[in-house]
């Protein structure tokens, strides 16, 4: 074979690869998928900006709670907004442990959220701290509610971060084994004592249950944190990334049981 016959097989031989990765059914299928990833996170963006701006109206309280279409919008649509994030967040977090299997996903998942709240939430005790000060507070007082705020509730609005980080803690082993429906369940269980806690009391009022929701309020101020809150919705998070990315059945299920959830906060 002469330099240009093999010059000329190389070419052909290039071209019938170019046309299998330009036009081939599984390269057609991954840029299909890859579009629709895109699209996807493009919808989950577009969520995220409209619930950010439902967060701020809901702390802005400029509702009027005696409208009953005012008042369906605060307690349905407002209030879906944080377990929405945590939701979220759960599927990413998931999406992470994915491509970086291993405690290397928990350990980014951490430190991403450890270094803001450790920054904002020494930021709010030097306030809360001053605040006292200047009210002529007890030093002894200030110290239990900082301290109380750090280990539990903290203050402002920075829950969530914490929330999510002990979340994740609890959830990890579950996806290590890959048992999330398991941590899901427990999680549901967990989530409805967190309702009965913050906004569901009035049915387990003078009931059995009464007294243990009085005791666990007395030492917590709220079931609002990782264990309650952030755990089962995160769970559910992750849970749904499993059904899409194996394309199981029950995604229909999974997305009702999504949106009961969020409506039920």
């Amino acid at each position: 074979m002469t330099p240009k016959e093999y010059v000329k097989v190389l070419e052909i031989q290039f071209a019938v690869l170019l046309n299998r990765i330009l036009f081939s059914n599984e390269s057609g299928e991954m840029m299909e998928t890859i579009v629709c990833e895109k699209k996807q996170y493009q919808a989950i963006d577009l969520a995220k900006l409209v619930f950010a701006v439902c967060v701020v109206i809901l702390h802005c309280q400029i509702l009027d709670k005696s409208n009953s279409f005012e008042y369906v919008i605060d307690k349905v649509l407002l209030r879906s907004a944080v377990p929405f994030f945590f939701v979220v967040s759960g599927y990413f977090f998931a999406e992470s442990f994915r491509k970086n299997p291993g405690g290397i996903a928990l350990k980014k998942y951490i430190l991403r959220l450890l270094f803001p709240l450790a920054i904002f939430e020494l930021f709010n005790c030097v306030v809360k701290l001053v605040e006292f000060t200047v009210t002529g507070k007890e030093l002894d007082y200030s110290i239990y509610i900082i301290a109380k705020s750090i280990i539990g509730y903290p203050l402002g609005a920075l829950w969530f971060m914490k929330a999510c980080i002990i979340g994740a803690i609890i959830l990890y082993p579950f996806m290590k084994k890959q048992k999330a429906f398991i941590g899901v369940l427990i999680g549901l269980l967990l989530y409805s004592f967190a309702l009965l806690c913050n906004n569901y009391y009035f049915i387990i009022q003078n009931t059995c249950l009464d007294s243990i929701i009085h005791q666990y309020i007395s030492i917590f101020d709220t079931a609002r944190n990782g264990l309650f809150v952030g755990f089962p919705l995160l769970g559910l998070g992750v849970l749904l990334h499993d059904v899409h990315k194996n394309n199981r059945g029950g995604g229909i299920l999974f997305a009702l049981l999504s949106l009961g959830m969020l409506m039920a906060e």
